[in-house]
């Protein structure tokens, strides 16, 4: 199964890529309390 996931990302990893960067949310719009929270 996870091969499947894999070669999936790989056939269009382009487009995912793209989608990531599309919807990242920008870095001044996250919480502090958050920004902690995942560095831990």
């Amino acid at each position: 199964m996870s091969f499947d996931a894999l070669s999936f990302y790989l056939d269009t990893q382009e487009e995912i890529n793209t989608y990531f960067e599309r919807t990242r949310i920008a870095e001044y719009l996250i919480h502090p309390a958050v920004k902690a929270a995942i560095i831990k």
